[in-house]
């Protein structure tokens, strides 16, 4: 959870360009295993 709230503080820092780069990130690289992976931890 950490982890997530640390990415949202740089989103809010970067604004729209940085989550639009990270959204585009998790498309290419398979955001369905990334997912799954937190939920696996949490």
């Amino acid at each position: 959870m950490a982890f997530y709230m640390d990415l949202n503080q740089k989103c809010n820092v970067h604004g729209d360009d940085f989550k639009n780069r990270l959204l585009t990130i998790f498309t290419e690289t398979g955001s369905m295993a990334f997912y799954n992976g937190l939920s696996v931890k949490s």
